[in-house]
C-alpha cells in the first residue's frame, strides 16, 4: 500500500511555487516580524563587502568592454599600487591604462592627484593612461 504517491503536474508545480515564496514571509510572521521591513529582510541579499563590489565592478567593467569588441584583462593585485600597475602593463604588453576617476569622499584619489598620478604613470612606462570622463 503506497501512502504518498506524488506525480509532477502543474497542480503540483503551483503548490510548490506558492511554497517557495511564501515561506520567507511565513518565516517572518513566525518570528514576529510584520510589514514591509520583515519581508524586505527576508528577500534582500546582503550589502556588498570593499572586495565584493571592487571584483563586481571589474566584471562588469571589461563585459563593457567586450560588448564593444576591445580586448580587455581584468587583474586584481595586492602591493604597492604604482610598482604592480607598471610590472602588470609592461607583464602583458599593455596598449593602455584605463584608470576609475574618483567619486565621492572615499575615493583614493583626488581627481587632481588621480592626474597627476596618471601623467607619472603615462611618462614611467611609456603607455597611454586613460581616464574616463575627466577633462584632458
Amino acid at each position: 500500500m503506497q501512502w504518498f504517491h506524488f506525480d509532477i503536474g502543474w497542480f503540483n508545480l503551483w503548490i510548490l511555487s506558492l511554497l517557495i515564496f511564501i515561506t520567507p514571509v511565513l518565516l517572518n510572521i513566525a518570528r514576529g516580524e510584520r510589514g514591509k521591513i520583515g519581508l524586505r529582510r527576508a528577500t534582500e541579499l546582503p550589502p556588498m563587502s570593499q572586495a565584493e563590489h571592487f571584483t563586481y565592478m571589474l566584471v562588469m567593467s571589461q563585459e563593457r568592454a567586450v560588448a564593444q569588441d576591445i580586448i580587455a584583462q581584468a587583474i586584481m593585485l595586492t602591493g604597492q599600487l604604482r610598482a604592480e600597475l607598471v610590472a602588470v602593463a609592461e607583464e602583458i604588453n599593455a596598449t593602455f591604462i584605463v584608470m576609475g576617476g574618483s567619486l565621492g569622499p572615499d575615493a583614493a584619489f583626488e581627481n587632481s592627484a588621480l592626474q597627476v598620478f596618471a601623467a607619472d604613470l603615462q611618462t614611467e612606462t611609456g603607455i597611454e593612461v586613460r581616464i574616463p570622463g575627466s577633462s584632458d
